[in-house]
């Protein structure tokens, strides 16, 4: 990439998102307990230490930037929402918005947005850690397996791809799922009732439930944050999926730093 490039749209992606995330990021460790209502700076001065999941009320809250082109707050998560300006699903202001979160989206959105009033409500919190090694080190093995795989025989490259991105699936089952019935003389389905802490104390009983759903929640949210992190080395941030980044006049200098910044998270754990 030269500087006969400015201009022209170029992408930048992570090899592999949700399992760089699993490798490097630190997640809720303990049991949660709750804690008193707290400010948004708050929340943000301890996210190194502690994992936080509440929501979030604002009240006028607009853009710093109005010509941001990726805003952070999706409308179709706010559970509630008064004279929201919306543009291609994200919030560009509104009167007031309500949203669950945990701190690294936070992270995110106190960077790009500003209020007048906020507060976080039914704010629960963990401390952090890594994910157990038994885990990590098997995300890992995947995610080699898969890369020295390519190029190879290309069934076995599918069947490998699909192994490591099922590792993120495990992580958010369901842990009551729905028991449909059928009347077999009106041939109707229905879902049968049930008692809920019954069926989650099997979840928790049985012996192949080993990943806890939080584990998946902080994936997305880590995602969340690195791809925030890699459109900051862009001028104009164009269109981003989950793991990649389309921009305008990208930054080498950022891009090696964050980068460089990556590969060192990962050699911390180990990796």
């Amino acid at each position: 990439i030269t500087k006969e490039s400015d201009g022209i749209v170029q992408c930048f992606d992570f090899a592999s998102s949700y399992p760089f995330a699993m490798c490097v990021g630190k997640f809720p460790s303990e049991k949660f307990v709750s804690r008193d209502d707290c400010t948004p700076e708050y929340i943000c001065e301890h996210s190194n230490e502690y994992a936080y999941m509440f929501k979030f009320i604002a009240y006028k809250i607009e853009l710093k930037d109005k010509l941001s082109p990726m805003p952070a707050l999706q409308f179709s998560k706010c559970v509630e929402k008064i004279n929201a300006i919306v543009d291609n699903g994200r919030i560009l202001q509104s009167e007031y918005v309500e949203i669950y979160l945990t701190e690294l989206d936070l992270l995110v959105i106190s960077e790009m947005y500003k209020w007048e009033k906020a507060i976080c409500v039914e704010v629960e919190v963990s401390v952090k850690d890594y994910l157990p090694r038994w885990f990590t080190d098997y995300v890992f093995e995947c995610f080699k397996d898969k890369t020295q795989s390519k190029g190879g025989d290309p069934v076995e490259y599918s069947i490998r791809k699909a192994k490591v991105n099922s590792l993120y699936g495990l992580t958010v089952q369901k842990n009551i799922r729905d028991n449909w019935v059928q009347d077999f003389i009106t041939m109707e389905y229905s879902i049968a009732e049930c008692d809920a802490e019954t069926e989650y104390n099997k979840f928790v009983n049985n012996q192949n439930s080993v990943l806890v759903y939080q584990i998946g929640v902080w994936v997305t949210s880590i995602a969340f944050y690195n791809l925030f992190q890699l459109g900051k080395c862009c001028e104009t941030w164009i269109y981003s999926d989950t793991d990649s980044c389309y921009g305008i006049n990208w930054n080498m200098e950022k891009i090696k730093a964050y980068n460089d910044s990556c590969k060192e998270k990962l050699r911390n754990n180990g990796y």
